[in-house]
């Protein structure tokens, strides 16, 4: 009977006791992707009992930090350690995670960071602006940046403590690997680079560079007088942006160079800068360029084809002299300008337009220049000076505008195709030569306007048959139509006054109109001295 009473309180316990248990609270937790739980470890997390303390931890995804834990809305700041986070369970949970993009950066040794200072480069954030920094200690220039394999070229040089560093800027939105390709140009040592106030100029030292490919970084304002000269090893120059001069006789005498560029910005090119340089074929001249010194080209004599830029007010002397196979050039609008010698010994030219704003030729403009057929001069122009076509042996036409007042001694000396030429009214006077060996030529008028024919102005003028000398003519110079062998008639007025010698001298074919007396002019005493093959002679002839 004990017994079974003692049985009966046990079970009157154990009711109470799971009654009490099945009394106590339970809430679900809900974790976010990526929260495991830690302890406890066979935790039901649908029905957590209240109190129950839990610890979780947080898997970070790749390329992110976890930036924000919270708890029911509530930012939990006591965090354990890597990503452990504990509570007690006193409600429903509901975790949720907020996670921060971060990308790794890898450099080559020789790089570092400019900005930001101080940075993980395990854990840049995305987005975040890097600045970087190339130190070039083996004078190699920089081909491209590589990120990840592809060329990244924006970066630029400058100059610290005596050494060229790369320069570049990116924004994170990956893993990046930065690394950098040579090339085989070189970049000039610091010695050669000249510090002035705001300017770096790239100046010669005692020796010329002995290098084949160079590379002139951005940092350079100006490339000094004869920085280059006569490097003889020098083949191919890449000028970056930066540069705004090239000084005088810059390049002259490479003669192995045979590429350049220039880029946009430089406004200046100096006399004689790339004279000499004998297998450059092509060069472009960007439109930054305002001003071409004399000389510039001179003796290039592999140029085939050149663009003036516009802004170019002159085409200054000697600037193509010599460039033997130059064989077409544009000329700009707004150059006004072309001085003496610009064009001399160009054989190939056959093709040159001057524009209407040109008011000057200089002097031996396109002497030698055997390739030039037609060529018309704007209506700026008031005077062909000397030997400007001379030699043009395959000009065959020439249109003279009614501005012209001057035709200076040889303009055309040589023009042995040049059929015809109509000389304007205003032609005030003709110059000594000024026709002469003009094989070809067969008629041409002589403006009332001439008061004197000079020496040898006809001379070899083989071709040429009749020619009428305008009243108001004064004088004809020495051998003014000799050699003229198909001149069949000449008429003298009697406004002429003298005559000097060997005027028709080797024209088998002429004979001499005179409307004066032969007593009437002082020269008809002897005729010997301008006819002295005796051609025939009328006198007092009236038309």
């Amino acid at each position: 009977m004990k017994i079974f009473k003692k049985f009966l309180y046990f079970c009157f316990l154990l009711s109470i006791i799971i009654s009490c248990e099945q009394k106590k609270e339970s809430f679900v937790i809900t974790l976010d992707e990526g929260v495991i739980l830690v302890k406890p470890i066979k935790l039901d997390i649908n029905k957590t009992i209240k109190g129950t303390p839990v610890t979780v931890f947080v898997l970070e995804p790749e390329n992110k930090l976890l930036e924000s834990f919270k708890i029911n809305g509530i930012e939990k700041i006591d965090k354990l350690e890597d990503n452990y986070f504990r509570f007690i369970v006193n409600e429903t949970i509901n975790i949720s995670t907020r996670f921060k993009t971060f990308y790794r950066l890898e450099l080559n040794k020789n790089f570092s960071i400019m900005s930001p200072p101080k940075i993980d480069l395990e854990k840049i954030k995305e987005k975040e602006k890097i600045e970087i920094e190339l130190c070039i200690d083996n004078q190699k220039a920089i081909e491209a940046l590589t990120l990840n394999g592809d060329n990244f070229y924006k970066f630029k040089y400058s100059l610290k403590e005596d050494k060229t560093y790369a320069e570049a800027t990116f924004t994170m939105n990956k893993n990046i690997n930065l690394d950098a390709i040579y090339s085989e140009k070189v970049l000039p040592p610091a010695k050669f680079y000249e510090i002035d106030e705001d300017k770096i100029k790239f100046k010669r030292k005692e020796t010329a560079l002995n290098y084949s490919n160079v590379l002139i970084p951005n940092f350079v304002t100006d490339i000094k007088e004869k920085a280059f000269y006569n490097c003889e090893n020098l083949n191919t120059v890449e000028i970056l942006k930066g540069v705004k001069t090239i000084g005088k006789e810059s390049f002259s005498g490479c003669g192995n160079l045979n590429s350049i560029v220039i880029p946009d910005g430089i406004t200046e090119l100096g006399e004689s800068v790339f004279s000499d340089c004998i297998n450059i074929s092509s060069i472009n001249i960007p439109n930054s360029i305002t001003s071409i010194e004399k000389s510039a080209f001179q003796n290039c004599s592999k140029l085939k084809s050149i663009e003036i830029p516009n802004g170019i007010t002159k085409i200054a002397e000697s600037t193509f002299k010599n460039c033997e196979n130059l064989i077409s050039i544009t000329i700009p609008n707004s150059v006004t300008k072309i001085e003496k010698e610009a064009f001399t010994n160009c054989y190939k030219l056959n093709s040159i337009v001057l524009t209407n704003n040109l008011t000057q030729l200089g002097s031996k403009t396109f002497e030698n220049c055997s390739s030039i057929k037609k060529i018309t001069i704007p209506s700026g122009i008031t005077e062909i000076s000397e030997d400007t076509f001379n030699g043009c042996s395959s000009l065959t036409s020439i249109t003279l505008p009614s501005s012209i007042e001057h035709l200076k001694n040889g303009a055309f000396f040589g023009c042995s195709k040049l059929h015809t030429i109509n000389i304007p009214e205003n032609v005030k006077d003709l110059g000594e030569n000024l026709f002469r060996d003009c094989e070809e030529l067969e008629i041409i008028n002589i403006p009332s306007s001439i008061k004197n024919i000079p020496k040898e102005i006809f001379s070899g003028c083989a071709n040429l048959r009749s020619i009428l000398i305008p009243e108001g003519v004064t004088s004809i110079g020495e051998t003014a139509f000799s050699d003229c062998s198909n001149l069949k008639s000449i008429i003298i007025p009697n406004t002429v006054s003298s005559m000097d010698g060997w005027v028709f001298a080797n024209c088998p074919n002429l004979t001499i109109y005179c409307v004066a007396s032969q007593t009437e002019v002082t020269w008809g005493a002897d005729t010997s001295s301008w006819n002295p093959d005796n051609r025939p002679i009328v006198w007092d002839y009236k038309e």
